[in-house]
């Protein structure tokens, strides 16, 4: 390779300023965004049931809603969280599916379920799961002598 460095001097600086060429135009064209825009497939149903234990919740208000919502076209995995007074139902569905049509079969769903579900228990929220519900700043304050509530008055002085 050196030989041929030394015979054809021309060839290599010529070879080296496209690459370098390259590269500038590479970057750019390079568009760079802290958080890009990703469809994450997922809808949250949260339905509250004051007074009620997590068992009571789960076989009430839980298991029935898996059983309506595990029917709608695209649903891939559905996930359940049971505690006292509350019950969250998460639907995982298949990447590309058009998660507003989801939440209207969903939605659906749920109104067809409603007759069934005990009286105390209170109406279903959907939510869907995206990256603009993810915090994108994290901060954090001290100062040496200072106490934390002095901290979260600082404004104020």
């Amino acid at each position: 390779m050196s030989k041929f460095s030394v015979k054809k001097p021309f060839t290599v600086l010529v070879a080296v300023i496209a690459a370098i060429t390259l590269g500038f135009v590479s970057l750019s064209k390079l568009q760079l965004d802290l958080l890009p825009e990703i469809s994450l497939p997922y809808l949250i149903v949260i339905t509250t049931y004051p007074g009620a234990s997590a068992e009571k919740v789960e076989e009430e208000v839980c298991k029935p809603m898996e059983d309506a919502l595990g029917t709608i076209n695209g649903v891939e995995n559905i996930y359940s969280i049971c505690n006292e007074n509350y019950g969250m139902v998460e639907l995982e569905f298949q990447d590309g599916t058009d998660l507003d049509s989801a939440m209207v079969k969903v939605s659906s769903a749920l109104n067809t379920l409603e007759s069934y579900l005990p009286d105390d228990c209170g109406t279903p929220s959907i939510m869907e799961i995206g990256t603009n519900l993810m915090a994108s700043i994290y901060l954090a304050v001290s100062m040496e002598g200072w106490k934390e509530c002095r901290l979260k008055n600082f404004h104020s002085l």
